[in-house]
């Protein structure tokens, strides 16, 4: 699922993160006043299919992200296609497309992005993947 908000929303829902941990979804629902999904669990993002890249599994919930030109973008796997958070290009099954969604070039997805599985304990180059 993707929500469309405006720049402003999206500098302020930001600005609202202590840290990078901190996810839009906890920003979101601390304002809401409503309780969180318990880490792990398998909300509806986490669920669906898998994208499945140089033998490497991907699951739904797949966290990506990467510095550009000094601002932080986040994209999530779901359903078996990569939705780069706050840019309105269709989901893509290639890390390379999605990361020229970020760029407007040509990019080697595999040293552009950040991973973090949702079995993962932290991001790390998504090329250390690769088998």
């Amino acid at each position: 699922m993707q929500i469309e908000i405006n720049f402003r929303v999206f500098k302020k829902l930001t600005a609202l993160r202590p840290d990078e941990r901190t996810t839009y979804d906890d920003v979101l629902c601390d304002l809401l006043k409503i309780s969180r999904e318990p880490k792990g669990s398998h909300a509806s993002s986490a669920d669906g299919p898998a994208l499945v890249r140089g033998g490497v599994e991907f699951p739904s919930g797949t966290a990506l992200r990467t510095t550009y030109k000094g601002r932080v973008y986040n994209a999530t796997i779901i359903d078996g296609k990569i939705v780069v958070d706050g840019i309105k290009k269709p989901p893509t099954s290639s890390f390379s497309k999605a990361a020229s969604y970020v760029t407007d070039n040509n990019v080697n997805g595999w040293g552009f992005w950040q991973c973090k599985r949702p079995q993962d304990g932290d991001f790390k180059s998504l090329r250390s993947y690769r088998k």
